[in-house]
């Protein structure tokens, strides 16, 4: 229904990991969200942290060269407990370090708590 509910303006694009094969030139992108792409690599590389970062990196950058201004949504899932569950130990961290990276890269970045938005990076 959401998705019927959007004007002709918005175009809905479900792409699982290549995100850079892409054309968004000129357009306002939003990516959401981080945390399920992550999902998609972790899951296609058997858990294998290094190589899913690597390769989410890459197609990340490859993605951003495009002219286009570019809103990520994710999640921050490193504020609870820490999992006895090896898996979901090391797709946290592959959601986090992914996150400082695109953070980074980010002119601006913003936290939402409870609906609040907290300003964590700001380009003014």
């Amino acid at each position: 229904r959401h998705q019927r509910d959007r004007g002709p303006e918005w175009a809905n694009v479900e792409e699982l990991r290549d995100l850079h094969n892409v054309d968004v030139t000129g357009r306002v992108v939003v990516i959401d969200c981080v945390t399920l792409w992550a999902t998609n690599f972790i899951v296609d590389n058997d858990g294998d942290v290094e190589l899913s970062l690597a390769q989410m990196k890459e197609r990340f950058d490859k993605f951003t060269q495009q002219e286009a201004t570019f809103i990520f949504v994710t999640n921050e899932i490193g504020l609870g407990g820490i999992s006895p569950n090896d898996l979901q130990r090391h797709f946290t961290d592959l959601v986090g370090w992914t996150n400082q990276f695109i953070a980074h890269a980010a002119d601006e970045v913003v936290l939402m708590v409870s609906g609040i938005p907290v300003k964590i990076k700001s380009s003014y």
